[in-house]
């Protein structure tokens, strides 16, 4: 994935606020660890020492910062694109980025090169109301300009207390026009699944893995069982992953054997190994699954194993490659780390780091045209 010219960060804009919960959050713990007996740690001690003590200009010190700007230093050193160190605020945003609730305007963004592109936008929300579209270039917010660098400065910006208004300045996807766009916050509770019953087909949308996914997807699959239905199509293009409990259930529903769905391999060399687990509704309808470039990390896990099965077919473009499973950690001063800690391996032993899922069809087909097609490959293959 080398070659790829846009980093995908699709952020949910106050439900995934963090650059690096897009990646998918696999695991939550409080790290309080700390030897003092490293010698290369005692360096970095002695630094801090010396710098709070003695620098000539104590005043310009705030230690917070210091540490914030020390961690971020070992951050960098690490050059891995998914390991990120979140201060307080960042950490409290990404906690809850998970439960599906937050306060701002609805929208998911990717991050191209010299560009923040509208991605998704929320039914229903703020964004939607505002007119705001996919595919929309955002410029500026509230007159100050964006770009990747400023990253976690835009998602902060987005954010704010319900009833305020935020200005965006925005290139039009359909007119090329600059627009400029007021939108009033709001408490935004942000389902990650959306579905429509097609004729004799279901079509399923799953925008992220949430808390709620594998909830939402109950009354989809009860829907299902009282209907005479004659396949699936399974919408995973944009999704930049979530919660591995919740792509495990989630695949659980399609996959009903006692089958190992994907392993997960660590630094040391050990593995473990994750299996379907029991589920009230399930289906074993014909499914096909739509993905693209952009979708990436639990969204390949799912669609690697549903392929390794031959359990469905995988249409659209090859996926990202974020074949890493990050580990969400809290320090004691409330900031936190977000820290590769493994990769993701399919049933038969396929990496997906680097080399994404590669699509049983592939096609340039998008939007609407790449849905109306899938639902006609269904209906002339089953």
């Amino acid at each position: 994935m080398e070659n790829k010219k846009i980093l995908i960060m699709a952020l949910v804009v106050g439900a995934l606020t963090s650059l690096v919960a897009a990646y998918g959050a696999g695991y939550y713990n409080c790290y309080t660890g700390f030897n003092p007996n490293d010698t290369a740690l005692s360096g970095v001690v002695g630094a801090w020492n010396l710098i709070t003590e003695e620098y000539v200009e104590p005043e310009k010190i705030d230690t917070e910062l210091l540490a914030g700007a020390a961690i971020s230093g070992m951050m960098e050193y690490l050059d891995d694109p998914y390991s990120s160190y979140l201060n307080e605020q960042e950490f409290q945003l990404t906690l809850e980025s998970f439960e599906g609730k937050y306060e701002g305007i609805g929208i998911v963004v990717a991050y191209g090169e010299d560009e923040i592109v509208i991605t998704g936008v929320f039914n229903g929300s703020p964004a939607e109301e505002a007119g705001i579209k996919e595919g929309d270039v955002i410029l500026e917010v509230d007159g100050v300009p964006v770009s990747k660098e400023s990253g976690n400065e835009f998602i902060l910006g987005i954010r704010g207390e319900i009833g305020t208004v935020i200005e965006l300045l925005l290139l039009d996807s359909q007119t090329q026009q600059i627009r400029s766009v007021s939108v009033t916050r709001q408490e935004i509770t942000s389902p990650s699944v959306d579905y429509e019953i097609i004729g004799d087909i279901v079509y399923i949308e799953i925008s992220r893995f949430t808390d709620q996914t594998d909830k939402e997807l109950e009354t989809v699959f009860k829907d299902i069982e009282e209907r005479n239905l004659n396949g699936i199509l399974l919408d995973l293009r944009g999704n930049p992953g979530g919660r591995v409990s919740t792509v495990v259930d989630v695949g659980s529903r399609f996959i009903m054997d006692d089958l190992l769905l994907f392993t997960i391999v660590y630094n040391d060399g050990s593995s473990r190994n994750y299996n379907v687990v029991e589920q009230e509704h399930t289906t074993d309808l014909p499914l096909v699954v739509l993905v693209d470039e952009f979708s990436a990390s639990g969204s390949e896990v799912l669609s690697g194993f549903l392929q390794d099965y031959n359990r469905a077919i995988i249409i659209g473009e090859v996926t990202y490659g974020k074949g890493s499973v990050n580990n969400l950690y809290e320090l004691t001063n409330g900031s936190g780390l977000y820290l590769t800690i493994a990769r993701w391996y399919t049933p038969l032993g396929h990496l997906i780091e680097g080399q994404g899922i590669t699509p049983d069809v592939e096609t340039e087909l998008q939007g609407e045209e790449l849905l109306d097609w899938a639902l006609n490959y269904i209906l002339d293959n089953y």
